[in-house]
């Protein structure tokens, strides 16, 4: 018998796993908090419930050294405004591992949701916080004006960071 089944009733009655995994809530704090980037990234789909608007208490976001988009970094006295994407799936989640790449984790936070209220959320974090420049605070509205553009044809021409 594989180890991902059991025995169950006697014997030739298996059960498997679960194939249903747990839908998991993220919290976006750069480019992923702007729908056409979410889109290009999670690919077309309709079944995505809207974004909520949530912060993070205890980092600052700003710029990826030599890069357009941000990584956060821990401060304790300031707060970080991102979105909230509810139920994502497996294959979501596979493409935004493979969008977000090498130079950041997957980390649980404590967000406050506008409606959620204090919710546990994936974040990518970077893996190493000497990535940031510390004199270059990030926002969205700069980012959408200066490169949102360039940025979208790039991911979108882009296989791996588009799935």
């Amino acid at each position: 018998m594989g180890a991902n089944t059991a025995s169950v009733g006697g014997e030739g009655h298996t059960a498997r796993p679960s194939v249903a995994r747990q839908l998991r809530t993220y919290f976006f704090y750069g480019t992923l908090m702007d729908a056409a980037v979410r889109a290009a990234v999670l690919g077309p789909r309709t079944d995505l419930p809207p974004v909520e608007a949530a912060s993070l208490s205890g980092y600052g976001r700003l710029y990826m050294r030599g890069a357009t988009y941000p990584v956060l970094v821990p401060a304790p006295q300031q707060e970080v405004e991102g979105v909230l994407l509810h139920e994502v799936d497996a294959n979501a989640e596979r493409r935004l591992v493979r969008f977000e790449g090498d130079a950041y984790w997957q980390a649980m936070v404590t967000v406050a949701g506008r409606r959620s209220g204090s919710i546990a959320a994936c974040c990518f974090l970077p893996v190493n916080n000497n990535l940031a420049d510390e004199t270059r605070p990030w926002d969205l509205a700069t980012w959408r004006r200066r490169h949102r553009r360039r940025y979208l044809t790039r991911i979108r021409s882009n296989p791996v960071a588009a799935g």
